[in-house]
């Protein structure tokens, strides 16, 4: 594979169960050639990003939110931005009010939680990492009111359900208004602008950087990594991934628990093995 850059999702796939980067990957990240550029394609804002990425310095960028902004993590300069509105966001939160949901809204890099949903996040599907959750999540009063008088883009919602057809419904109803719909667990919902996703802000990154989509690598485990990985020349599946993204790798490498973000990397830029030696 001739690998200019790559993309690389954080949670399932960099990250293992522990939400933590091994020693292993960071030393494997740490050998890759400087013509590769490395950028972390994630849901997550600034204020998640994982403590290990200090001892990467050659990933150079990072796209947040699924698309919705590209960073260069060097000069903290935002190279790209693709927001909801202060009106779209005020609208779609009034809309889910119908709804039994912690509701998560991004943006200037905060994740902002009510109070309620912010002591409990284990009602609502986060009961596995909630010393995480708590540590990045900022509780406040009446979030609506808050978004309204600051009248500022927000970069994404993330909807978390306790049930079902709601979240069914949700999901309808948004993409019916226009929006980019997508999920990374099994019981949430993501919302960002129509123009934001992983591919789009890879895409972008690219044009930047003046590399071609046939030297694009990504490698990812869910289905908001699918933009990314249909825009990749070298689409990369983890071992753990769901279906839907293992049916459009072209690879496929270890689980998150095993370090497969650094086998495949070892495999496939720092060796430069061909499609033909496989880990599947």
């Amino acid at each position: 594979m001739d690998i200019r850059l790559i993309a690389i999702d954080l949670d399932g796939t960099l990250l293992n169960s522990e939400l933590q980067i091994t020693h292993h990957t960071i030393d494997v990240l740490n050998r890759v050639p400087s013509n590769v550029e490395m950028v972390i394609c994630t849901g997550r804002t600034i204020v998640e990003l994982p403590e290990e990425l200090q001892y990467i310095p050659n990933i150079r960028y990072i796209i947040t939110s699924n698309g919705a902004a590209v960073w260069n993590r060097q000069t903290k300069e935002k190279l790209s931005e693709c927001a909801l509105t202060s009106t779209e966001a005020i609208t779609l939160m009034k809309g889910f009010q119908q709804f039994d949901v912690r509701m998560e809204v991004f943006m200037l890099g905060r994740i902002l939680v009510e109070p309620y949903y912010y002591e409990h996040f284990e009602a609502y599907g986060g009961s596995q990492h909630t010393d995480f959750l708590k540590k990045t999540r900022t509780p406040k009063e009446n979030v609506l009111q808050y978004v309204e008088e600051l009248c500022e883009p927000v970069e994404k919602f993330n909807l978390f359900f306790k049930h079902e057809h709601e979240r069914y419904t949700a999901i309808q109803q948004c993409i019916e208004a226009g929006y980019q719909v997508t999920t990374s667990f099994a019981h949430n919902v993501e919302v960002n602008a129509m123009c934001a996703s992983k591919g789009r802000a890879l895409q972008t990154l690219a044009e930047i950087l003046g590399i071609h989509q046939q030297y694009v690598a990504a490698i990812g485990d869910q289905i908001n990594d699918l933009s990314m990985l249909d825009y990749a020349n070298y689409p990369i599946a983890m071992g753990n991934a769901v279906d839907e993204v293992k049916r459009v790798a072209v690879v496929e490498t270890l689980t998150n628990r095993e370090d497969g973000v650094a086998a495949a990397i070892e495999q496939y830029i720092i060796k430069g093995g061909k499609n033909e030696h496989l880990f599947f």
